[in-house]
């Protein structure tokens, strides 16, 4: 939501550090709108804000595997009946992200847990640590 001498009113649980971290990925997210954010769009900015200093905070989404499923399904549903016009590719839906630069697949970021994510960088032999 780009909107010129607009107070942001915050939820009420934010503090000074939350805050900033809104107003920061705000003004990040405001340069795409018109880029490769359609302007009756914007409040995804707000929303995906939002959700992740909702998971910064160490909460976690109440939300089952099923749901989502769900959800992804409806999405798909909404988009081949011509309700959404603009959505993202296939490959969103199978967990992974293109570099819009280069084309290249990679892994989405939430598309793992933290106890998979620790696991994959767990050292358990501390030799193994290289001190650069």
């Amino acid at each position: 939501m780009v909107v010129e001498n607009m107070k942001t009113t915050y939820p009420d649980d934010y503090t000074d550090e939350d805050k900033a971290i809104y107003d920061d990925l705000f003004e990040r997210g405001s340069r795409m709108i018109g880029k490769k954010l359609n302007k009756s769009d914007s409040f995804l900015i707000d929303l995906a804000i939002k959700a992740t200093i909702f998971q910064m905070k160490g909460n976690k989404p109440q939300f089952t595997q099923e749901e989502i499923d769900d959800m992804k399904s409806l999405h798909q549903d909404f988009m081949k009946s011509g309700l959404i016009v603009e959505t993202p590719s296939d490959i969103f839906y199978d967990g992974m992200l293109k570099n819009s630069e280069t084309d290249e697949l990679y892994p989405h970021p939430l598309s793992k847990s933290e106890d998979e994510y620790y696991k994959d960088n767990l050292v358990e032999n501390m030799d193994q640590l290289k001190i650069e």
